[in-house]
């Protein structure tokens, strides 16, 4: 029923180089809002990278980790290495497709002290034209 019917969407805060294996990208959110990556049961696709700046040279390619940004050691989007044809600068948006079947909102809360993520609704008009509206 929820099959290919959501997406998940996190801004890239910072990018750090990690122990000559990688990066780890710094993301807008946390595990919380995207998968149960705290039970060891990760199963998102790769992200869709949008740049937001299209001006500035891109970067070279690398592989990354994906993490929250809260304080905790565990919140980790990726728990493996994401290959990216260019690497993300801060403000780039990471898009993961198919998130509607997670269990996030019964896990999510405020401890963090961050702005829960916002939920929107989609659907099609009769003129074919997507409407969204906020999904309380």
């Amino acid at each position: 029923m929820v099959n290919q019917s959501a997406i998940s969407v996190f801004r890239v805060c910072r990018v750090r180089p990690y122990d000559h294996v990688g990066h780890v990208i710094f993301v807008e959110g946390t595990s919380f809002s995207a998968c149960e990556t705290w039970f060891n049961s990760e199963f998102l696709s790769d992200p869709l990278h949008i740049y937001q700046n299209n001006h500035q040279p891109l970067s070279s390619a690398g592989n990354a980790w994906i993490a929250g940004h809260s304080c905790l050691d565990d919140d980790v989007i990726t728990n493996r290495l994401i290959a990216f044809a260019h690497l993300p600068k801060p403000g780039d948006l990471l898009i993961f497709a198919n998130t509607a079947g997670y269990q996030m909102d019964l896990l999510e809360n405020q401890f963090h002290r961050h702005p829960l993520p916002t939920r929107l609704t989609a659907v099609i008009n009769s003129h074919q034209k997507p409407i969204f509206t906020i999904d309380n």
